[in-house]
């Protein structure tokens, strides 16, 4: 009977303690979200004359696409009679354009390779 007493009085504060410990959770969750919330808070107020003057000095990124879009095409229009003076076949122009893009992307794609090894070097065991 005392057993039971006793067994039973530790089902509580076992309770009451699972509860206290989800009422301290969900109150430091709360609270390091204020504080993160705060900080967002205070650089925004820090930085928006800094955004201000950017928005108002430089131009959108649009504009810039745009000027860069136009470049293309007045190049383009010279590149096709570039290649019918030099007699090149589509094939030699496809295949240049694909050795070029091949040769300026293998050094990229050795460093992510040799990246990738080296995390998991560190990573394992």
């Amino acid at each position: 009977m005392i057993e039971d007493l006793l067994v039973g009085i530790g089902d509580t504060l076992s309770s009451i303690w699972e509860s206290i410990g989800n009422f301290l959770s969900g109150f430091l969750e709360g609270f390091l979200q204020f504080i993160l919330d705060f900080i967002l808070f205070i650089c925004s107020s820090i930085l928006w004359p800094v955004d201000f003057v950017i928005d108002s000095l430089f131009p959108d990124i649009s504009s810039a696409l745009s000027y860069v879009s136009q470049a293309f095409n007045y190049a383009f229009n010279y590149v096709g009679w570039f290649f019918d003076v030099l007699g090149l076949e589509s094939f030699t122009i496809t295949f240049l354009v694909e050795f070029i893009i091949f040769r300026l992307t293998l050094p990229l794609q050795l460093w992510v390779i040799k990246l990738a090894i080296n995390i998991y070097n560190k990573i394992k065991f």
